[in-house]
């Protein structure tokens, strides 16, 4: 579930496009993997700080802004390369270790409730949730897609699951 815009924008489509029942018999009661990327990730989580509609509630999460105050310096938007740190052994991150670099571009970040979804963390003044897994329900807050050969192991990685 590529994305790319605002929250209650994704939401809304989703909605108006008939899609939501679609999309919650395919992941929850058909557990097929699903892989959100960017605003993708953030609306599988609870809620959002940039709108007021409730995400798809996918995963015990919320996204939040980045607070630039707690950034020492680093700008919003987060735009450019930067590793991850993966915190756990799945398949969507076979072959990727703490050199891999993702391409970023976000304001905001998912916030997950369980540790144990958490895939991997980036620092960018905080560190934050970079890559979420819960079950068959993965989300990257960076764009494979545009991440070179990294990008093209997590996808290939999750074409195989």
């Amino acid at each position: 579930m590529p994305g790319v815009g605002s929250f209650d924008t994704g939401m809304t489509n989703l909605r108006e496009l008939g899609l939501i029942e679609t999309l919650n018999n395919r992941a929850l009661d058909e557990k097929v993997p699903i892989l959100g990327i960017c605003l993708g990730m953030q609306l599988m989580s609870q809620s959002s700080e940039e709108g007021k509609l409730p995400g798809l509630g996918w995963i015990k999460a919320r996204t939040i802004r980045f607070r630039k105050e707690e950034l020492n310096g680093y700008r919003v938007p987060n735009m450019g390369w930067n590793t991850i740190k993966p915190m756990k052994v799945h398949p969507l991150m076979s072959g990727i270790n703490d050199q891999s670099a993702f391409y970023f571009v976000h304001s905001y970040h998912v916030v997950c409730e369980e540790p144990e979804d958490v895939l991997s963390t980036t620092d960018y003044g905080i560190t934050f949730t970079s890559a979420f897994s819960h079950r068959n329900i993965m989300g990257t807050q960076f764009h494979p897609e545009k991440s070179l050969k990294w990008g093209i192991e997590v996808l290939n990685n999750f074409a195989n699951m």
